[in-house]
């Protein structure tokens, strides 16, 4: 059961993402996903309305992540989109993805050992 200042907030951050949307979804500038909002070309992220800050390499690999929803990406696919080369064997990806679920929740990132990582 929501309280009243819980049902106002809900509704304030959905009217903000819908702002957000509708300012940049036409022109591809940004992208929405729950309660993430990746704003592409200033590279800034915000969770839940609040800034997040990132470095580059947190905001690369998450702006991969997003632009690809739901589908498993392998380290090697990982590596050659974010880092411009083949995998590495330093455990740089992982200690990336470790910070950014402390920074916007780790319930987002889905690691099978098969199938590589999913952001979902």
């Amino acid at each position: 059961v929501y309280t009243h200042h819980e049902r106002n907030a809900k509704w304030k951050l959905i009217a903000l993402l819908r702002r957000f949307w509708n300012e940049y979804s036409n022109r591809k500038n940004a992208k929405i996903y729950k309660n993430i909002v990746v704003d592409f070309m200033e590279r800034k992220v915000y969770l839940s309305n609040k800034l997040v800050k990132l470095t580059s390499k947190e905001f690369e690999l998450l702006k991969f992540m997003v632009n690809n929803v739901g589908k498993y990406m392998t380290k090697k696919e990982i590596f050659s989109a974010v880092w411009d080369y083949e995998e590495d064997t330093s455990r740089a990806l992982e200690q990336i993805i470790f910070k950014l679920k402390s920074k916007i929740g780790k319930d987002y990132f889905t690691l099978s050992r098969k199938l590589g990582y999913k952001f979902e």
